[in-house]
C-alpha cells in the first residue's frame, strides 16, 4: 500500500481500489493476524457513519474480487471478525 498516493499495488501492478476499500485494506493490514469486529471496523473506516451489515460485507465482497492475485484473501467469521489470512492453495 502506498498511503502518500492511496493507492494499493500487488505484484508492482496497481489495483484499482475505491477510498473505502483501501481504508478497509489498510485497517486489516494493520491488525493482521488478528480478527476485528465489526463494530471496530466500521468506526476505523466509516467514523461515525450509520453502515448497514449489508455495506459492510458487500466492501469486504468487492475488496476479495479485486484481490485475486493476491496470496490471502478478506474472511469474515461468525462471532470472532474479519481478517486478513492466507488462502488455502490446492494442489
Amino acid at each position: 500500500l502506498n498511503l502518500t498516493l492511496l493507492k494499493a499495488y500487488i505484484d508492482d501492478s496497481e489495483i484499482k481500489l475505491t477510498f473505502i476499500e483501501f481504508k478497509l485494506l489498510n485497517f486489516l493490514i494493520k491488525s493482521f493476524p488478528n480478527p476485528i469486529h465489526k463494530d471496530a471496523l466500521i468506526e476505523a473506516v466509516w467514523f461515525d457513519t450509520h453502515v448497514l451489515d449489508a455495506t459492510v460485507y458487500t466492501h469486504t465482497f468487492n475488496l476479495n474480487t479485486k484481490l485475486t492475485a493476491w496470496d490471502y484473501e478478506v474472511v469474515t467469521e461468525r462471532s470472532k471478525g474479519t481478517l486478513l489470512q492466507k488462502k488455502n492453495k490446492i494442489s
